[in-house]
């Protein structure tokens, strides 16, 4: 049985100026998986796409145009493998932002037919790391909105 990924995911941020910022994405480093690709579907485009190791990348996301006071950007991406296929495997969404944010959101939307089943959403901020148990709503997704955000990482992990 195929386990699909995540089938999109989406963030927000609002901090004056803002151009864009940088997702981490990757699997376990046993994984037999080829490396992964990440595509943006709307809010942004994808810029200095980097291989950290095997199976970790890193992308910045660049907004339209600098955020302007008061601005938000909601971005949306996709990622899968690079020849297209979904993944399957136990994996998390994580964004880090790189300066302090007024807010910031993520958003992880499975396919209906792949829920799984148990989900945690987790910060790292400051040198405090906090996670905890989140239900997977009846849109089989996932979100998190964190005012007042950065330096860290914001993310939401799950298992099947």
């Amino acid at each position: 049985m195929s386990r699909a990924g995540p089938s999109d995911a989406a963030s927000e941020s609002r901090c004056f100026g803002a151009e864009g910022f940088t997702v981490f994405m990757g699997v376990d480093e046993n994984a037999d998986v080829g490396d992964l690709t990440i595509r943006a579907l709307a809010g942004c485009e994808i810029r200095d796409d980097r291989r950290l190791a095997k199976n970790v990348r890193s992308v910045w996301l660049r907004f339209p145009q600098p955020l302007k006071q008061g601005e938000s950007a909601m971005t949306e991406t996709v990622v899968t493998q690079d020849d297209g296929a979904p993944l399957d495997l136990d994996t998390d969404y994580e964004v880090a932002a790189e300066q302090r944010l007024e807010e910031i959101l993520i958003w992880v939307r499975f396919a209906p037919t792949e829920v799984p089943r148990r989900c945690w959403v987790y910060f790292s901020e400051r040198g405090m790391s906090h996670e905890w148990p989140v239900e997977v709503d009846a849109t089989a997704s996932v979100h998190y909105r964190q005012r007042d955000f950065g330096p860290g990482a914001i993310g939401i992990r799950w298992a099947w």
